[in-house]
This record gives structure tokens, sequence and C-alpha cells, in this order.
């Protein structure tokens, strides 16, 4: 760039040059005027080149970390989504297991098999699941900000069925028989952990989203609100 001003002023200066030679001072001034304006002119131009570049190095550099960023998002909300069905899974197995040795004679051996394995489904449920869904949701709202039909592909295909299936199990592990065999008290969870997750749905689905935010409401209800304390 300095090659470039250089080579651009250098006709110039040779015409002052010849100007002093022939002592006519009043052209000398008015070149001297002139070329101080063009040179103000080529350390501008010069400036401003070198601040664009700048600019489009560091967007460029930006767009890259963003890019990077949005890759590592999405593996987090792959990997807490993973988690928290492996979770529902583990959960649904078990409660399975308590239906099945429910049916078996009872025993007091029986008794401390399923009192074992409804403690153990109440800390997956508790500790682990629901942990693991707001994970989940964390990181799907960072990904997907502002991005609505996400949102309500959310509490259909997912929000809806996990809540049904975690319905089924809470009802399991309360279940009246259950409770009478294992002398254990009945599972409340923390009003909180349930509140949250209503909340976060009530607060993520778009206003035009009337029945869903109604059945958001109702599912407070009937599942949130039984479960809770």
């Amino acid at each position: 760039m300095n090659k470039f001003i250089e080579d651009a002023l250098k006709p110039f200066l040779n015409y002052l040059l010849k100007l002093i030679e022939k002592e006519q001072y009043k052209k000398i001034y008015i070149g001297i005027v002139i070329f101080i304006l063009l040179l103000i002119f080529f350390i501008y131009l010069f400036s401003k080149i070198i601040a664009n570049k700048k600019i489009k190095s560091e967007l460029q550099k930006n767009n890259e970390e963003r890019k990077e960023k949005q890759i590592e998002n999405f593996k987090k909300l792959e990997n807490s989504k993973d988690k928290y069905v492996s979770e529902l899974k583990n959960a649904q197995k078990i409660a399975s297991q308590i239906i099945s040795s429910m049916k078996k004679p009872k025993s007091e051996e029986n008794i401390q098999t399923v009192r074992q394995l409804i403690l153990s489904c109440r800390s997956i449920v508790f500790n682990d699941l629901l942990k693991s869904l707001d994970e989940y949701f964390e990181i799907y709202a960072i990904v997907y900000e502002s991005v609505n039909y996400r949102f309500v592909e959310l509490f259909s295909l997912e929000f809806i069925p996990l809540m049904n299936q975690i319905n089924q199990i809470l009802k399991i592990l309360n279940h009246e028989k259950v409770l009478e065999k294992t002398k254990l008290p009945k599972y409340f969870i923390d009003k909180y952990v349930f509140e949250k997750k209503y909340n976060y749905m009530n607060n993520h689905l778009p206003k035009y989203c009337i029945v869903k935010k109604h059945t958001n409401k109702k599912m407070k209800k009937t599942i949130f609100d039984a479960f809770s304390k």
C-alpha cells in the first residue's frame, strides 16, 4: 500500500520540483496545498482500507466462533436428550418390574424387593430424569432461541408424551396396593420441580398457541398438582 501511495504521488512531486526550478512560486503554493490535500486523501483511504480489512477479519473470526459454538450446542442438545430418554427407559423398566413383583405371592422377600424397586424408581425420576430434562430444556432454549415453531414441536412431540409417561410411572409408585404392601408413604415431588417445567413451556410457546397453552395448564392440574406439594 505504501508503494501505491509513493507511485501515485511521485509524478506530482516531480512537477513541483520543476516549478521550483522555474521559480513559479504562486503555482508552487497551489501545488503544495493540492499535495497536502492529496496526501490527506491517500492517508484516509489507506486507513479506511486497513480498518475494513480488520472489520472483515473480525467478522470472519466471529462467524467461525459462532459456528463452532453452534455445533457444540447441538452436540450438547443431542447428548442431553439421549440422557433424559435413557433415564426415562430406566424408570419405565423398573416400573414394569414393580408390576411383575406385585403379581407374585406376598412374602417378606417380595415386599423388600418391591420396596427397593420403588425407592430406586423414585430416585431415578427425581434425581436423574427430571434434572436431565431441565438440562435439555435449557440447551434447547439456547439452540432454538426465537425459533417459535421449534417450541411448538417440543411441546407436542416430546413434552406431552414424556409427561404422560411420567404420570403413568408416578401412578404405579403411588398405587394403593403398592403402598399398602410396602408400607411406604405416598410419593410427592417438590412443587417447584414440576412448576419449573410448566412455566418453561408456557413462556416459550408462542402467544397464538392458545389451545396448547390450555393443554399445558390442564396438564399442570392433572399431573403436576396431583403428584407435587
